[in-house]
């Protein structure tokens, strides 16, 4: 996309030179007409896609050391399940464990 100016300045330059050419035909003849060692070969290679030009992204993950150790400790307040509601067995279908039951007539 940042190409894109550099596509219609040369689109210009070729009009200069070829009034009669459209943009069709300059984008088959820079795109579809395979290379030619022009004059212009060095302005045609800073078109858009017409050169690779890769950009690296590089992306780490930082992760702990294999042989750490890690142990998450709870406050005594919340290991005291105590507070907890019990869960009523009327609130459970008894069609849980069997999915493919068909529905009730």
């Amino acid at each position: 996309m940042l190409k894109l100016p550099v596509l219609f300045e040369h689109y210009r330059e070729h009009r200069v030179a070829q009034a009669d050419m459209g943009f069709w035909e300059y984008v088959s003849l820079h795109y579809f007409s395979g290379i030619t060692y022009d004059a212009d070969y060095a302005c045609d290679m800073q078109l858009p896609f017409k050169s690779i030009s890769l950009v690296y992204v590089f992306l780490f993950a930082l992760q702990p050391p294999v042989e750490a150790a890690w142990a998450l400790t709870l406050p005594d307040d919340v290991t005291d399940k105590s507070d907890l509601p019990p869960v009523l067995g009327i609130l459970l279908s008894p069609y849980l464990g069997t999915p493919a039951q068909p529905p009730e007539a």
